[in-house]
């Protein structure tokens, strides 16, 4: 007969037997063997709370700095929040903060926050901005970390009638910029504002770099900073949804650290009506203060472009990324979308296929929209949302042979149930790290102002 010591003791050996058990059987699912380094991280979800959301007008802001990427977002419990996600990829620690201000907590994604890292100390920049509103820059209080805020700089004071959007920090090598649109009498006008390295504003002296009568010709600009060669470039075009020949062309000038401005061949562009080194365009269509800029793409109608992304390549010529919607008939949810690639050679623009898109996952509120697109670290590498079996998914084209062929290098996602995109690669990230693109998915996108997606990498 089994004492009661007896039975107690066997329990123990059968607990202990099933812990060890338990321990292996974790291990076998996990893949993990004593002595070997654990598997790569599934995907990850980059944002605390749903929703979460870029804007696809405005470039994302995700940058790596060290063991750290940074992303700039709008999300948060009410998607209202203008947030810096940092992300440490040795401790895999995430940190989310909120750098809104009252006047610029408002669920929409054009309000996303852009990233500079100052040289000098590691210290960050942040720049945001409601969709029309008063715009603000932020100064981390420690090197490297996303953490902790300085107090939020307004960027130039506004009225009610000078609304700001769109804020991109811009480096030449030698000063910190900030190009943002400001709405000036029924004209829309981006600005070039000089700042001193902490976001605070440099002297009086402003840029314009577009000036347009709104609703006209709507002016949309993509900049790049190009500070190891002292330039920054501009990319622009317009937008109308009354004017049939807008979104059919897209233009290039660049500025030089001196703050002279010159077309992509090197020709200086002359002031024009005392509003800086840009365009200065009143009412009516003026082709030839548009043509100082130099013309990178002309589609023809049913056509039209936009741009969605651009860089600088190993020689110092700008590169960019745009999407061609080819039917004209987007309007009535027959859109389709193609992905280009136009480079400067050194005396013309060379346009190069890349690969089909396909319809817009903003579909039915946004049709114009296409899956978006992202430059990797260099203009060789892609990030493209493709439709595939209904379904947009993330994936990485490349070229070897300066552009004239793409191929598909891999499938970032695959077999999902919603859509992705809205990619943004991660500069400056280490090769085989994850995450080294990020994008928007997980959710549906009614609207700009009512989107349940989620930023994910």
């Amino acid at each position: 007969m089994t004492t009661a010591s007896e039975k107690a003791a066997l329990q123990a050996d059968r607990d202990n037997v099933q812990a060890a058990l338990d321990s292996l059987s974790t291990k076998i699912e996990n893949l993990v063997v004593e002595g070997t380094p654990p598997p790569p991280a599934p995907q990850t979800s980059l944002v605390a709370a749903n929703p979460s959301a870029w804007c696809w007008i405005q470039k994302g802001s995700t940058v790596r700095y060290g063991d750290n990427t940074y992303f700039g977002v709008v999300g948060g419990i009410g998607g209202d929040r203008q947030k810096i996600v940092q992300w440490n990829h040795v401790t895999q620690e995430r940190i989310e903060v909120d750098v809104s201000t009252p006047d610029s907590v408002e669920k929409d994604d054009h309000n996303q926050p852009t990233i500079w890292r100052r040289p000098t100390d590691g210290r960050l920049v942040c720049a945001f901005s409601p969709h029309n509103g008063q715009g603000y820059t932020r100064l981390s209080t420690n090197p490297n970390d996303a953490s902790e805020w300085g107090p939020a700089i307004p960027i130039e004071a506004h009225s009610s009638y000078h609304p700001q959007c769109y804020p991109s920090l811009l480096d030449d090598g030698t000063h910190l910029y900030c190009l943002i649109r400001q709405h000036y009498s029924n004209k829309d006008q981006w600005k070039l504002i000089p700042l001193n390295d902490d976001g605070s504003m440099r002297g009086s002296d402003r840029e314009a770099v577009w000036y347009a009568q709104s609703g006209a010709h709507k002016p949309y600009v993509i900049p790049v900073s190009d500070p190891a060669n002292g330039w920054l470039h501009f990319f622009a075009t317009r937008w109308s949804q009354n004017v049939a020949e807008d979104n059919r062309e897209i233009w290039h000038a660049r500025r030089s650290v001196a703050g002279h401005w010159y077309d992509s061949l090197g020709n200086q562009i002359s002031h024009l009506d005392s509003q800086g080194g840009g365009f200065y365009h009143s009412p009516g269509w003026d082709s030839a203060k548009y043509d100082l800029w130099t013309r990178v793409v002309t589609t023809t109608a049913p056509e039209s472009c936009w741009i969605v992304d651009a860089t600088i390549d190993g020689s110092g010529n700008p590169v960019v990324l745009w999407q061609k919607e080819t039917t004209g008939d987007w309007a009535n949810g027959n859109e389709n979308f193609e992905f280009w690639r136009s480079r400067w050679t050194g005396t013309q623009w060379q346009e190069q296929f890349i690969c089909t898109s396909g319809s817009s996952p903003a579909a039915p509120a946004h049709r114009g929209y296409s899956g978006c697109a992202s430059f990797d670290d260099g203009p060789n590498s892609v990030y493209v949302s493709v439709e595939v079996s209904g379904v947009h998914e993330i994936q990485r084209w490349g070229t070897v042979d300066g552009g004239v062929t793409w191929t598909k290098v891999a499938d970032i996602t695959s077999g999902s149930s919603s859509p992705n995109w809205r990619p943004i690669a991660v500069k400056g990230r280490v090769l085989g790290e994850s995450p080294e693109v990020a994008w928007m998915g997980q959710g549906p996108y009614p609207d700009f102002v009512s989107f349940e997606t989620r930023i994910v990498g």
